[in-house]
């Protein structure tokens, strides 16, 4: 008897281990089911080209994942992202993914990246991303030096090492007008007061910067300013500016000098009285004050060959309605090529078009950004919003999600052959299950 008993609770336990582990592997089985649900409904127009799921998720701590870039080589999606497990525990990763395949993604850990979140006060800022044309990240910091707006810029590889000398710049924007070409260098310039412009080059190949301040005594005064380089190796800025007495506006494309101190260099000057000021009051004791008809700042900007196509947003100072123009610039021209002139736009869209980093904008230009509809408890909309020549458009629509808990975020906008893409998040997360974490890259089908 004391033998069938002791036989009868072994079998016992391993009777219930065994519905345990069943158990255990079905409530697994359930939450990956639950995690791998698409994020919105792909009756929007977006539909689920990949999934990038989470890496060891604590279950009892509410959890998020925030997409950094994203890119689309020949048959794959790359994704660099965080991952935060509780409070305390931010990681970030890399992978790539088939596009259309059941696969799970590829995954790493970038454990030796330098990274500090966005808007890190005080400190410093960054941008993680892919090195352009590569499945290598790196990633750009800006630390305040605390003085005036003043900053750096400094340049971390994959392995967390510095690339770059450190710069001083003259104006904060360094996030939104910094760019990386294809062959790894740096441009990036702006405006630091209507008398001083900046560009700075980082060449890669000698880690060295270029610099050039142009002189004070040019007989102008700055609106906009936005460096580029074309394919022949010419470092050019396209310039808005303006003179007084009478008062002028104008558009040009000046050529960079690599050294200080250097009076700015025209390939063209191009007179447009829509730009100009529209009174000039000299006051005693404060700044003279500069009024203009519209507020105009550069949306965007892109490189094809040797051409330039430049987007600007014009904010009517009355009125505060908002219009786009674009122009195009084509090595040996002597003029801009209007592409469209004052076009309306909504309110919603020019909101939304105030960061480069986050537009697209084609040679035809093509404008393009993801817009926040609206806001009602937990249901965020989202949309494409484009626009050309041919006016203002709105695709995509998206309405919250299939998790009541984990609203759809998209982001990482992107345009490859003829399509764009985007990074679809949840931004609302919970401690079950890890419900709704993963990432999906959707690509818009109108």
């Amino acid at each position: 008897m004391k033998k069938f008993n002791k036989t009868l609770i072994i079998a016992t336990i391993a009777l219930v281990a065994i519905i345990s582990a069943c158990s255990k592997s079905n409530t697994l089985a359930d939450a990956n089911s639950i995690n791998n649900g698409t994020l919105f409904s792909e009756s929007t127009g977006w539909k689920r080209v990949a999934t990038f799921q989470p890496t060891n998720m604590l279950l009892t701590a509410a959890n998020s994942m925030e997409p950094f870039d994203m890119n689309i080589v020949d048959s794959k999606a790359q994704l660099v992202f965080s991952q935060t497990n509780g409070a305390n525990s931010r990681l970030v990763f890399k992978g790539n993914a088939t596009i259309g395949s059941t696969v799970n993604a590829s995954v790493a850990p970038l454990n030796t990246l330098y990274f500090i979140p966005q808007g890190y006060a005080g400190v410093a800022y960054g941008n993680v991303f892919f090195k352009p044309g590569t499945y290598y990240v790196e990633n750009l910091v800006y630390p305040y030096t605390g003085s005036g707006g003043v900053s750096n810029i400094v340049l971390h590889n994959e392995a967390g090492m510095q690339i770059t000398s450190q710069i001083t710049y003259n104006f904060a924007d360094l996030g939104f007008n910094t760019k990386m070409l294809s062959n790894g260098d740096i441009i990036t310039g702006g405006v630091y007061s209507s008398v001083s412009l900046e560009v700075n080059y980082f060449t890669r190949a000698t880690n060295g910067w270029n610099r050039q301040t142009p002189n004070v005594t040019d007989q102008s005064y700055n609106i906009e300013y936005t460096p580029f380089k074309i394919a022949d190796g010419s470092l050019l800025a396209f310039r808005m500016s303006y003179k007084k007495n009478p008062l002028k506006g104008f558009l040009s494309i000046t050529d960079f000098t690599p050294s200080t101190q250097q009076a700015i260099t025209n390939r063209f000057v191009e007179e447009h009285p829509e730009y100009a000021p529209t009174n000039y009051i000299v006051h005693q004791y404060t700044p003279d004050e500069v009024i203009y008809a519209s507020n105009v700042k550069i949306v965007s900007c892109a490189v094809e060959n040797n051409s330039f196509t430049v987007v600007l947003r014009e904010e009517n100072n009355t009125t505060h309605n908002y219009t786009l123009s674009a122009y195009k610039w084509a090595k040996g021209d002597v003029m801009f090529q209007k592409l469209y002139g004052l076009l309306p736009i909504s309110k919603l869209l020019a909101d939304n078009l105030n960061r480069r980093d986050l537009i697209v904008c084609q040679p035809d230009g093509t404008v393009a950004a993801i817009v926040k509809e609206g806001l009602n408890g937990n249901q965020m909309t989202y949309s494409l919003a484009t626009c050309n020549a041919s006016g203002e458009h709105r695709f995509g629509a998206v309405v919250n999600n299939t998790y009541p808990r984990a609203v759809t975020i998209l982001s990482c906008l992107r345009y490859f052959n003829e399509s764009y893409y985007a990074v679809a998040s949840p931004s609302l997360y919970s401690s079950d299950n890890a419900d709704g974490q993963h990432l999906d890259v959707v690509k818009l089908i109108p």
